[in-house]
Formats: structure tokens, C-alpha cells, sequence
């Protein structure tokens, strides 16, 4: 499938906790793509031909309506970041085509594919250095951010929503659900909260939930509890909770087991994955009788 929108760009990173963005040699290319019914954020490496971050790309999941795409207020050079509701990450791009008369275009259609809003960056950045439409940046070398966390983070996405959703059908959410109102009742986080998802944690659903963690890993109790205790796995929950309020993750619902109708609310998520944990607990046999 060809992506939906596509422009040459560099990466460029954060100096520390400072306002100064340094550009990254080399040529890249962003593009978003649709795939099994979600949206992709990828930056391919045009060196190393790949998007795996490993080798210099990148490839986000975005939930809609969480992430942004704008100009860096302030900077010197054209350079826009990309930023998440849910968390504090920033993921910074310099523009590599030669012909910057449709920068404002390109931003404003990557924002109309993500759902989200245009808006500057909040915080004023500052670009050491220029740097040339070859791909080439001048100047000292590149200082990379300290960003070590955030890109562990941003890859282990995928399997925290898988876990939060394998780790609610122990029958968490039961009964949670408020009358109907325009304001909503709960939210994910007050259904899940650390103390209940850590009593979920037994040895037959740590088990289940081991092959969810992301490769990088170790494939143990202990990562489990930690990732379970972690402030992305609650930002993680908060954004699962804004996504289905939406009713576009059908397909993604669908691929982790449950009907496309867990995926166009959070009650009706909430009442499939109830509807799975009994049927479960009953050994998958016979059918629900109804009065």
C-alpha cells in the first residue's frame, strides 16, 4: 500500500534538557502508512535503508488524535516535531527538500492523517548549525539527546495496550460502567488503577502476559511488575481510553481476540472484555442463555 503522505527529512535531536535541537547527518525520508487498519509514523534511513531504530528509523503506532505535527517556534532552520498527548516525548525532523513552498502544506496534511492539531512548539528551539539539503550538516558535530527512555518507551506501546487489555479479562472493570451522559463516568485509569492491575498480576496470567513485553526486555516477573508500576503504563491507559472514545480501533480490537464492537467505546470495550473473562471462566462451553 503506498504511504499517504511522504517528504524528505533528517532527524534532528535534542541537546540534554537544553532549547538547542542538533541536526543529524544524512539523508531520511517520513511517510505515514496505514496497516492492519493503524496508522504509522515511520522515518527511513535512507543510509541504512531501514526504519527499524536499531539502524537509525523509526516507526511509531498512533492512537488518534494523539499526536501533533508542527513547526519548532523559534528555530532557525526548518524543523518540526512531532509530539504526544499522552506523554512528554518529542521526535524532531529537519526538512531536506530544496523547495520549502510546501512545508506548511505537508504539516497541515499530517496533521489532518493523525487527528490532530496544528500548533507551535510551546518551547522555543534553537538549531545549532545549518544544515544542507544534501543531508549533510555543518558545523560541530551533532550532540544526540538524552532520549534513551523515550525510545523504549515508544516501542513498548504496542505490548502495554495488548497487556492491559489480556490483564483486564481477570474480571477488572465488572460493574464499572456509569448511566449514560455526555461527560464521562470513569476513565480507564480509575477502572485500572496500580493496585488492581498489580492483583492481577497471579502466576497463570503472568505467564500470558510474559510474550507481550517488548523483545528488548528481559522476559521476566520482574520487567512485568515494573512495566505494570510504570508511568508509561498509566499514560498508556489514558491514551487507550481517549482512542476508544473516538470508535476507530475496531481492527486493533480485532486482532487482540475481542469483536470490532470493543473498539468504538470504552463501555463497549469494557462490557466485551467482560463478556470474554465468563466465557473463559466457563471453559469456552455451551452457550449464554438469556431470560
Amino acid at each position: 500500500m503506498a504511504p499517504l503522505v511522504t517528504f524528505k527529512a533528517g532527524r534532528a535531536h535534542r541537546r540534554g534538557d537544553t532549547n538547542w535541537v542538533d541536526p543529524v547527518e544524512g539523508r531520511g525520508l517520513v511517510y505515514l502508512e496505514e496497516a492492519d487498519g493503524l496508522l504509522h509514523f515511520c522515518y527511513k534511513n535512507l543510509q541504512t535503508n531501514s526504519t527499524d531504530e536499531d539502524a537509525g528509523g523509526l516507526d511509531l503506532l498512533l492512537f488518534p488524535g494523539d499526536a501533533s505535527f508542527s513547526r519548532a517556534k523559534g528555530a532557525s532552520g526548518r524543523v518540526n516535531v512531532l509530539k504526544f498527548a499522552s506523554s512528554s516525548h518529542r521526535h524532531f525532523f529537519w526538512c531536506q527538500d530544496v523547495d520549502d513552498s510546501k512545508d506548511e502544506e505537508i504539516v497541515k496534511k499530517v496533521n489532518e492523517l493523525m487527528g490532530g492539531l496544528e500548533e507551535e512548539e510551546e518551547q522555543a528551539m534553537e538549531v545549532e548549525g545549518e544544515a544542507s539539503a544534501s543531508g549533510n550538516a555543518s558545523s560541530s558535530p551533532p550532540v544526540p539527546a538524552s532520549s534513551s527512555g523515550a525510545s523504549a518507551a515508544e516501542s513498548a506501546q504496542l505490548a502495554q495496550l495488548r497487556s492491559i487489555m489480556a490483564g483486564l479479562t481477570g474480571g477488572a472493570g465488572a460493574g464499572a460502567f456509569g448511566g449514560a451522559s455526555q461527560a464521562p463516568s470513569f476513565v480507564l485509569p480509575d477502572v485500572l488503577p496500580t493496585s488492581a492491575a498489580n492483583t492481577l498480576l497471579t502466576p497463570s496470567s503472568i505467564s500470558q502476559l510474559l510474550p507481550f513485553l517488548p523483545s528488548d526486555i528481559p522476559q521476566t516477573e520482574a520487567s512485568l511488575r515494573t512495566a505494570v508500576n510504570s508511568p508509561e503504563f498509566r499514560r498508556s491507559l489514558a491514551s487507550l481510553d481517549r482512542a476508544l472514545r473516538t470508535g476507530a480501533l475496531g481492527p486493533l480490537v480485532q486482532g487482540l481476540g475481542l469483536p470490532e464492537r470493543a473498539g468504538v467505546g470504552v463501555e463497549e470495550f469494557l462490557e466485551e472484555v467482560q463478556k470474554q473473562a465468563e466465557r473463559e471462566e466457563g471453559g469456552g462451553a455451551g452457550e449464554r442463555m438469556d431470560e
